[in-house]
């Protein structure tokens, strides 16, 4: 059987596709370098730190978190053209912590 390490980006893929958190990502990435599945360049403790550039654009008050510049958010993404007409607003329960959330979608 012949493996290819697993480089950065496939496995930021894989991470988001599979929907895991911080810490599941960083278990995740430590079992594939303990079986030398990960490619010795990929950084495991970037999943501690990965939403820190993102941080600036969310506030939180009380228990309430928001994005209070979604403009520059986007544009930061890489989505350069935002227009709020286009976004519609989907409002939903998290199962697992049983509290609101809120989507643009």
């Amino acid at each position: 059987v012949f493996l290819v390490a697993v480089k950065n980006r496939q496995l930021n893929d894989l991470v988001r596709d599979l929907c895991l958190s911080k810490e599941q990502s960083e278990v995740l990435a430590s079992r594939l370098q303990e079986k030398n599945i990960l490619d010795s360049r990929t950084k495991v403790t970037y999943y501690r730190t990965r939403e820190g550039s993102l941080l600036r654009f969310f506030s939180k008050e009380d228990d309430l978190v928001f994005c209070n510049d979604v403009s520059a958010l986007l544009n930061c993404m890489g989505i350069s053209s935002y227009d709020p007409t286009d976004w519609r607003l989907f409002i939903g329960d998290l199962l697992e912590s049983k509290s609101k959330s809120c989507t643009f979608a």
